[in-house]
């Protein structure tokens, strides 16, 4: 009755996306938590920014604060963008995932268990068809 379709392997099929799909989301969180680093007003001024948002500022140095206000708040401006540009750059790196070959993974997955799921409908269909014979002769029969 039966093609030979282990719905077990279904189940293995889709386990293996989610894995997939985890790796991707955790090297994408991972990207977004790397932070770069820039300095302006001559190292008086670091800044440190990452893709998930988080921009600090620090004035290492007390001298920063002999700058005009007009001129410090343009330094610290000057260091964040920096930063937040490292960080783009950074972002721009490949991934430890290789998403081609996750791609590629992905699709045989969906191949196989797109062929599985079609044997397993056939046999309930086959079973189904059975059960509706046998239903039709016991009707006969009395």
């Amino acid at each position: 009755m039966g093609t030979g379709t282990d719905p077990s392997d279904i189940g293995t099929a889709l386990s293996q996306v989610i894995d997939a799909a985890k790796a991707t989301q955790q090297a994408q969180e991972a990207l977004g938590a790397e932070s770069a680093r820039a300095e302006a007003a001559d190292g008086r001024v670091i800044a440190t920014a990452s893709l998930n948002g988080g921009v600090t500022v620090e004035i290492t140095n007390i001298r920063a604060y002999r700058l005009q206000p007009d001129e410090l708040s343009k330094e610290i401006t000057k260091a964040v963008n920096e930063a937040l540009d490292a960080a783009r750059g950074q972002a721009a790196k490949p991934a430890d995932v290789d998403l081609a070959a996750l791609s590629s993974r992905l699709e045989e997955i969906q191949q196989s268990s797109m062929k599985q799921l079609q044997g397993f409908m056939a046999s309930i269909t086959e079973a189904h068809a059975g059960v509706a014979r046998a239903a039709a002769e016991g009707r006969r029969e009395k």
